[in-house]
This record gives structure tokens, C-alpha cells and sequence, in this order.
């Protein structure tokens, strides 16, 4: 319960009187049911409110948001400290937590592109043939669907035309999205 985390009546009311206010109450049990510290769902609050407000400049509404949504989102203000230190985990979890409620949709299944498939495929390769972990291929199979979108877009593969260049691009361009824990 937000009461819980905030004591001070202003910060209550303003968190309360938000975009996801109603909805502020069961996520912060569901967040201390996952055994997130105190202080760490504080932080989800605001970022929480912090999107709320994004959201209502753009005129969204709840029923609107999705995990398109919350990647505009990071696109535009992952440069502000608050928003890059807590990244998307927190949003993408209260999607969930919104899905459970079925106060937003379920996700629709994507159109299943050329890419897709082969980035999917790429994906069965690193688990079964390299024994690289579950983690680990979650992590590199966006990557290589990125990579193969930048080059192709949503039009068929011509893997036969990629070279250095192509490979240099796309690495080069991705080299500032680049989390610094990896550095």
C-alpha cells in the first residue's frame, strides 16, 4: 500500500491524484511481494508519476499503453538520470501488473517478420548449439533483430548484400544506447 512508503500528506495526495493513482495502491503491494526494499519502491513511485505525467502531455490514456509506449518513452528521456538509473523494468512490470488488472489490454502478437523469424532461430542456435544461457540469448536476440531491421527494415532479407560497412553502421549507431554497466 503506498501508505507504506510515503508518509508526508503532500507527497501521498500528489501521488494519489496522478495518472496511475489509482492504481499506485496494488502496485506497491505487488512490488513488496516481489521483496523490493523500501526505499527501491519509493523510486518506482516517481518514476511511475514521472510517466504518468509524459503520458498525459501526450493525451494517452491508460487503456492505451503498452510496451511501444514505454520504449518511446525511455527513447526520449533515457538522458535524464532518474529515468536512465531505474531503465524499463519498472514500467514494463507495471504494464504487467496493469494487464493483471486488465486495466490495459492483453499484447497483441507482433506480425511475424523474415527478420523475426531469423533472429528467433539465431536465438534457438545460441541456447542448443553455443549452450549460452537463457539470459544471455534474451539478451542477444534483440540485438541481432535490431541489427537486421536497421539493415532491412521490414522488407526481405538479402543477407548475401551485407558487408562491413552495414556491420560497421549499425554498431557505430547502437555504441550510445549502449548501457555504461557494460563498459
Amino acid at each position: 500500500m503506498l501508505d507504506d512508503y510515503f508518509t508526508r500528506p503532500e507527497i501521498l495526495r500528489r501521488h494519489r491524484a496522478g495518472f496511475f493513482g489509482a492504481y499506485l495502491d496494488t502496485y506497491t503491494s505487488m512490488a513488496k511481494e516481489h521483496g523490493y526494499p523500501r526505499q527501491s519502491v519509493r523510486c518506482h513511485c516517481h518514476l511511475v508519476r514521472r510517466f504518468g505525467r509524459w503520458l498525459e502531455r501526450r493525451g494517452l490514456s491508460v487503456g492505451a499503453l503498452d510496451e511501444g509506449v514505454v520504449a518511446e518513452f525511455w527513447r526520449k528521456k533515457r538522458g535524464e538520470p532518474r529515468v536512465r538509473q531505474m531503465g524499463t523494468k519498472v514500467l514494463r512490470s507495471l504494464v504487467e501488473h496493469l494487464r493483471a488488472q486488465a486495466v490495459v489490454p492483453e499484447q497483441s502478437a507482433p506480425e511475424r517478420t523474415e527478420a523475426a523469424a531469423l533472429a528467433h532461430r539465431y536465438g534457438e542456435y545460441l541456447e542448443q548449439r553455443r549452450a549460452l544461457t537463457v539470459d544471455t540469448v534474451r539478451r542477444q536476440v534483440p540485438v541481432a533483430l535490431q541489427f537486421l531491421q536497421s539493415c532491412f527494415g521490414r522488407g526481405p532479407l538479402r543477407l548475401h548484400a551485407l558487408g562491413e560497412e552495414g556491420v560497421t553502421r549499425f554498431v557505430l549507431g547502437t555504441a550510445d544506447s549502449v548501457s555504461r554497466r557494460t563498459h
